[in-house]
């Protein structure tokens, strides 16, 4: 039951970030983000070296422009924080409820507006894994 719940923990906030995200370089400091992940390179400071590394794996992907590539990792950021927000809440309160519970409580995490914001480009792929790290 807990890899099923935290599965559909992960799939439906993906899928919707999926289908909403931006298609190319939205106006912010995403197509500094999707360089310095296809060239290795360094950011404005601080250099986000964390998005960086996993960014260069999602551009060596061979489906699409490199910019749906790290769109697209944001989008998986994005439902492994659903994912670890279910887990977290099913360990805190277990009990017949946990994984509803915990379902419920990662989409409303990762479909909330600042969440769905940046799992829709590759600029927020900085802070959602920021929050998978905190929230692991």
């Amino acid at each position: 039951m807990t890899r099923l719940t935290l599965a559909a923990a992960f799939l439906l906030p993906f899928a919707v970030l999926l289908a909403t995200m931006h298609p190319g370089y939205p106006p912010d400091d995403s197509p500094e983000t999707i360089a310095a992940c296809a060239n290795l390179g360094i950011q404005h400071m601080p250099g986000y070296p964390a998005v960086t590394l996993p960014g260069r794996l999602a551009v060596a992907l061979p489906v699409g422009a490199p910019s749906l590539r790290v769109n697209v990792l944001a989008a998986a950021l994005g439902g492994g924080c659903a994912a670890a927000c279910a887990a977290t809440v099913m360990a805190i309160a277990p009990g017949p409820g946990a994984p509803v519970a915990g379902m419920l409580a990662g989409w409303m995490l990762a479909l909330s507006d600042p969440a769905w914001r940046d799992g829709g480009c590759a600029k927020g792929a900085v802070y959602l894994l920021n929050l998978l790290c905190i929230l692991l």
